[in-house]
C-alpha cells in the first residue's frame, strides 16, 4: 500500500458526476476561494454545504479525513472548528490516481477572515486548502 499523493485539493460549492462520461465524469463548479454569508446572514454562520474536489494517486484502501481551521495569526495555533470523514477511497492493487467529490454540510465560520481545509490520511496532511471569508 502506497501512501497517498494528491495532485488537486479544490474548496467549492459544487461538485457533479456524470455516470454517462467515462473520461471526464467529475465537473467542479464554483471554485471558492473568497466566501461571505448568505444575504440576510452574518457572523457567526454555518455554510449549508461547501464541496472538495481531490484527485489522489495510492496503492490499497485509505480512509481521509479533512478538518476545518480558523487560520491563526503568526503568533498563535490554528483553531480546529469542524472534522468530516471518514470518506473511504479504495485504490486496488495498481498505483491508481482517482478524483473524488465530498460534500461538506454545515461548515462553521465564527468569523472574518483566513480558514484552512486539511486533507489527512494515517496521520499525515497531504494537502491543504485556504479561503477567505471576507467581512460584511
Amino acid at each position: 500500500m502506497s501512501e497517498p499523493v494528491v495532485r488537486h485539493f479544490l474548496v467549492c460549492r459544487r461538485v457533479e458526476y456524470d455516470l454517462g462520461d467515462r473520461t471526464t465524469p467529475y465537473s467542479v463548479r464554483k471554485v471558492v476561494f473568497v466566501f461571505r454569508p448568505p444575504e440576510g446572514y452574518s457572523y457567526p454562520f454555518a455554510a449549508s454545504e461547501l464541496w472538495l474536489f481531490a484527485q489522489i494517486e495510492a496503492t490499497g484502501t485509505h480512509d481521509f479525513w479533512v478538518d476545518v481551521f480558523r487560520s491563526a495569526d503568526a503568533d498563535d495555533e490554528a483553531e480546529a472548528l469542524a472534522t468530516y470523514g471518514p470518506f473511504t477511497v479504495p485504490f486496488g492493487d495498481d498505483l491508481t490516481r482517482i478524483p473524488r467529490g465530498w460534500r461538506l454540510r454545515g461548515v462553521p465560520f465564527p468569523e472574518p477572515g483566513w480558514y484552512e481545509f486539511r486533507l489527512s490520511c494515517a496521520g499525515e496532511t497531504p494537502a491543504r486548502e485556504f479561503i477567505y471569508l471576507e467581512d460584511l
